[in-house]
């Protein structure tokens, strides 16, 4: 079913509910209240080869834009601030993170960078360019700096093959002055160790909140966010792998759904649900839905790793209703 047939349809189900289901923002709207949200065992495609596992997260969506709710597909949209959560993410994916994203403009001064672990400690080896380009390598302790950063204490630093403490000595540089890192947003080098936001070296959206713990777990570096609301289970919310979404007021395309009620439902629950939220309507499309007697909406999706990016699933996801994309009442 095409995606514009999808919106129809929910439309048609739900335009009746008071407000309750999906149905026309207010006109003269000009402030929303956050949606809440809350994620379980979810593996999340931030961009592509970019990804992090959640396997919890209670938040809230704030939208950042005036006179609209926040808009779901539109990480640009809202900003995430997160009350409890454990996050992790493997070394490929921070190796692309760092190359895809934090240093991929022009001039950047890291390039062809790795990282790798080493028991409890990270390794970051890459190509130095200072007029010239210098291999080096960097093994750090992480830990979390009193301001609540991702801190990279270096322990060991090598340039060309050599220790590189000579080296900077000779120069009379630290690495802070060594690197700029003026157009790489959330990271900070300061001496020798280099400071990392959580919430702005990822992809949009911008995410907010206290990171509490980090360790290194085989080659996962491993946060948990904590913070004195959110750490009970939101009412309503489903069994299995999802994203929740409760209250407030949350924009899906060309339609609205107010005082939210919707969850998107791994239908196969026996391992992470894969979830791509720019190309969520991928997902969606090879699902089907089910609305509830309250007006909210239950939408069971495959893994998007198993629709091959063109809407359509594969023999993998469990069993759905003879016809794909119908709705029942739950």
């Amino acid at each position: 079913m095409r995606a514009s047939a999808v919106r129809f349809l929910l439309s048609f189900l739900l335009g009746g509910c008071a407000c309750s289901g999906i149905c026309a923002a207010p006109a003269d709207a000009s402030s929303y209240p956050p949606v809440q949200i809350e994620m379980h065992n979810v593996h999340l495609h931030l961009a592509e080869g970019i990804m992090l596992d959640v396997p919890r997260l209670r938040g809230e969506m704030i939208s950042r834009k005036d006179n609209q709710p926040p808009v779901f597909g539109d990480a640009k949209s809202y900003t995430l601030h997160v009350f409890a959560a454990e996050a992790s993410m493997t070394t490929a994916s921070l190796t692309s993170l760092l190359n895809d994203y934090l240093f991929s403009y022009d001039g950047a001064p890291l390039k062809d960078l790795k990282v790798e672990t080493k028991g409890h400690q990270l390794k970051l080896s890459g190509k130095l360019k200072k007029g010239f380009e210098v291999p080096f390598s960097v093994v750090s302790d992480v830990s979390v700096s009193p301001d609540g950063r991702l801190l990279l204490h270096s322990q060991k630093i090598k340039a060309v093959g050599l220790p590189a403490k000579g080296m900077m000595d000779l120069f009379d540089l630290e690495l802070d002055e060594l690197v700029s890192l003026e157009k790489a947003h959330g990271v900070t080098a300061k001496d020798n160790d280099l400071l990392l936001d959580p919430g702005r070296i990822l992809p949009p959206p911008v995410m907010q909140g206290h990171l509490a713990s980090v360790r290194v777990e085989g080659d996962r570096i491993i946060q948990t966010f904590a913070s004195d609301k959110g750490g009970n289970r939101l009412s309503g919310a489903p069994k299995g792998n999802y994203i929740f979404f409760r209250g407030g007021v949350i924009r899906l395309g060309k339609l609205t759904m107010s005082d939210a009620d919707l969850a998107l439902v791994d239908a196969d629950p026996a391992d992470p649900f894969d979830f791509y939220p720019e190309k969520y309507a991928t997902q969606l499309v090879a699902g089907y839905s089910k609305s509830t007697v309250s007006g909210g909406l239950r939408t069971y999706m495959p893994d998007f790793d198993q629709t091959g990016g063109k809407g359509k699933a594969r023999p993998r996801v469990a069993k759905q209703p003879a016809t794909k994309g119908a709705s029942r009442a739950e």
